[in-house]
């Protein structure tokens, strides 16, 4: 029964380790995507920035 328990818990231990990197990732690659999305609009002179948070 001990083993068992054991091999279950590390499976899940495994499986949360799995997933909190995951995550992670997730969380690098939506930064990174939103930043290169905001320097694209930037750069576009038709964007402006500064009106675009100002006015609603």
């Amino acid at each position: 029964v001990t083993s068992l328990f054991l091999s279950l818990w590390t499976r899940k231990k495994v499986f949360e380790e799995k997933t909190i990197i995951v995550l992670l990732q997730f969380q690098i690659v939506l930064t990174g995507l939103s930043f290169a999305i905001f320097l694209v609009l930037s750069n576009d002179p038709n964007f402006d920035c500064l009106s675009c948070f100002v006015s609603p």
